[in-house]
């Protein structure tokens, strides 16, 4: 499975969490759909390998959006698929990876990461997530910086949510290996970063959220550096602060 499509199920994973649907009943679903649905627009692109998507549900339609480098892998423009073509929305010239979307007070929640040096994070120039907000999920207007990690270093992936009057930010944080957790009640202002999956490796990717059941949800892959098999493991918690043990998705 690449990594297209292991993002996008894990997304219809937490999606149909907080439809009351245990992990265990989610897998069918979630491949099924997925690759029926979802990889048909992306396949053509020669840098499938190192495309990112998010889909949300809102104003009764389903939103796909999807980093393609057309030109090249370190300059990728962000694209709405809108079930028939894919529609630019996003494109500053510098790299800009891993779009995440949030609906919130009917507004379109855009946010990505920026990496100034690809071949390495050096002291001033690490990732930073940025955020760009639009009304009808087309139009985004300026963007704006969301959030700078303390650690100075890359980011492998991230999401974000809205649960509980406050915005819960994950990300893979290549300085610790961890994936770190924020919260903020207005994405200016951010918690202390507390690490949901300690595992002091790499290889945990992708983080996916939501909330259900009264509980943040956390989903992400972890491929081994062994075989190269990717597995997928969910955590919960109800304060962000405190996870429970981690579990493998069968």
């Amino acid at each position: 499975m690449n990594l297209i499509k292991l993002v996008c199920c894990m997304s219809i994973i937490v999606i149909t969490l907080s439809m009351g649907l245990l992990p265990s009943q989610v897998e069918a679903l979630a491949v099924g759909e997925v690759e029926a649905l979802w990889t048909t627009p992306v396949d053509p692109n020669p840098w499938s390998d190192h495309t990112r998507c998010d889909a949300v549900f809102a104003e009764g339609r389903n939103w796909l959006y999807f980093d393609w480098a057309q030109e090249s892998v370190e300059n990728p423009d962000i694209f709405l698929w809108d079930g028939a073509t894919d529609v630019p929305v996003v494109y500053t010239g510098e790299p800009e990876f891993g779009p995440r979307v949030l609906y919130h007070e009917e507004q379109f929640y855009l946010t990505y990461r920026i990496r100034p040096v690809i071949n390495g994070p050096p002291e001033g120039a690490a990732d930073a997530i940025y955020r760009r907000m639009s009304p009808d999920g087309i139009t985004f207007g300026d963007e704006i910086l969301m959030y700078e990690p303390p650690s100075n270093d890359w980011i492998g992936a991230h999401d974000i949510i809205f649960a509980n009057g406050l915005f819960y930010l994950a990300y893979t944080d290549f300085a610790s290996g961890d994936i770190l957790v924020v919260k903020s009640p207005d994405l200016i202002d951010w918690s202390t970063p507390e690490a949901a999956a300690d595992t002091q490796d790499t290889q945990d990717y992708a983080p996916d959220l939501c909330w259900a059941r009264g509980m943040v949800w956390l989903a992400w892959d972890y491929t081994s550096p062994d075989d190269g098999i990717s597995t997928v493991w969910i955590t919960s918690s109800r304060d962000g602060v405190v996870w429970n043990e981690p579990t493998e998705i069968p």
